[in-house]
């Protein structure tokens, strides 16, 4: 099986777009049906036959000595104090769906994903989505819990068993003892002997790790949003799998309800166009883009729609906005899209200064003399931003003042300063 679909895939490389080209941008005037359908096709082929011998370790390696990695590491901690509700998390949709993490199988012919799951890991995802089969597996002994994309296992064939999939991501975990990951499990189990396998396992190779629900067993508990990811870590934990509520009670014990989110796919974004402020306050905002050929295909019919995509333009407004999670498809190791889910440090600023002004254009922050003095822009104990009067050392700010740990609390930050450069208090 392995090897006719390499020679499948190897077969269209030679005649499909080249992997960076854009067919379905290219062939636009033909019309929407051809466009997502035989267009955006050629795109998907070529992408998924150059992945057969793509080699990402030298990117995801020099992304790790970026700027950008150095700013999001430290957009990270500062949203470790932030309650669930409002955490913000990079993450990737159907984060297994990939030629590198699954190897040339049947499922991945349709890629969501370009970079194997710990690669994903190591350009700054702290949210990965696993879909769950209750499936024959050769390699798992019989039936067992898969990793696939498909719909109640039809479409599943030589897919990695979760006990395959699962020791990778422990072990970076292991090396990277203050990461919290959130683990979204999409249950397909079909009822209580697959979900009870599936526990059995996370437990073998996360449970350490685990931060658990702590209601009676059996009882179906939702994520609890008061908490925060310092929270988890304080613990002595890292890992929080939210799910549907599955079936049986060692699901339950592992895993917690998900009905605290409330998710779509971006079409003609703006901020509240989807979600009220209510919303955005009491719920995770999930946001993922779907770029498979057969969603594009299923376009032309009621059973799918396109989604927009999640550019760089719009990643920077969600990030702002207060979307919570971002899904994205095909993550590079860095890029534009890295770019803009930098909030805070103006490009190429000092991450480690000892103090920041934000600047009133942008709101990004800028390493300042730290005895110049000027006003500073406050977040309170109730959330809400101040900048009180007197003009202060950037080294000196007034007791109780915090720093804007999200980029939605960043732009009601520089709403506060009025126009006016402000120091930042740093948390260090």
């Amino acid at each position: 099986m392995r090897r006719a679909f390499a020679a499948t895939l190897a077969a269209v490389a030679c005649c499909a777009a080249p992997a960076q080209a854009d067919v379905g941008d290219d062939c636009e005037p033909l019309g929407a049906q051809v466009q997502s359908t035989v267009c955006h096709g050629a795109d998907v082929l070529s992408r998924d036959a150059a992945a057969l011998t793509a080699d990402h370790g030298p990117a995801v390696a020099a992304y790790a000595r970026s700027w950008t990695h150095r700013a999001l590491a430290f957009q990270q901690s500062l949203g470790d104090s932030v309650p669930l509700r409002d955490a913000p998390w990079v993450g990737t949709h159907n984060s297994f769906n990939s030629i590198a993490e699954m190897g040339p199988a049947l499922s991945v012919m349709d890629s969501n994903q370009q970079l194997s799951l710990v690669h994903q890991l190591r350009v700054d995802t702290r949210s990965l989505e696993l879909d769950l089969h209750w499936f024959p597996s050769a390699r798992g002994g019989g039936m067992t819990p898969v990793v696939c994309h498909a719909q109640e296992g039809a479409g599943c064939s030589v897919e990695k068993p979760l006990a395959d999939t699962l020791p990778p991501i422990a072990r970076w975990l292991r090396e990277h003892p203050r990461q919290v990951l959130l683990l979204y499990l999409e249950n397909q189990l079909r009822g209580e002997e697959g979900s009870t396998a599936a526990a059995k396992v996370i437990e073998s190779q996360l449970g350490s790790l685990l931060y658990r629900p702590s209601g009676r067993r059996g009882e179906c508990v939702d994520l609890p949003l008061d908490r925060t990811r310092a929270d988890i870590l304080a613990a002595g934990r890292q890992v929080a799998i939210v799910s549907n509520c599955g079936a049986g009670a060692a699901w339950r014990s592992v895993s917690f309800g998900w009905s605290t989110h409330r998710e779509t796919r971006p079409q003609d974004f703006s901020c509240h166009a989807d979600f009220d402020q209510a919303a955005y306050d009491a719920t995770i905002v999930r946001y993922f883009e779907d770029d498979t050929f057969l969603t594009s295909a299923a376009s032309n019919t009621p059973a799918a729609e396109r989604d927009d995509g999640i550019d760089a333009a719009t990643t920077r407004a969600m990030t702002r906005c207060g979307v919570d999670l971002l899904g994205f498809d095909h993550l590079a190791a860095g890029g534009d899209r890295h770019d803009a889910l930098v909030w805070s440090w103006a490009e190429g600023e000092d991450v480690g200064a000892s103090c920041a002004a934000q600047r009133p254009a942008d709101g990004r922050w800028t390493a300042g003399t730290c005895r110049q003095k000027r006003r500073f822009v406050c977040r309170s104990a109730d959330g809400s931003f101040t900048v009180p009067r007197r003009p202060r050392r950037g080294d000196d700010p007034p007791a109780g003042c915090g720093a804007p740990r999200t980029g939605y609390e960043n732009e009601r930050a520089r709403t506060a300063a009025d126009g006016h450069a402000v120091w930042i208090a740093l948390p260090y």
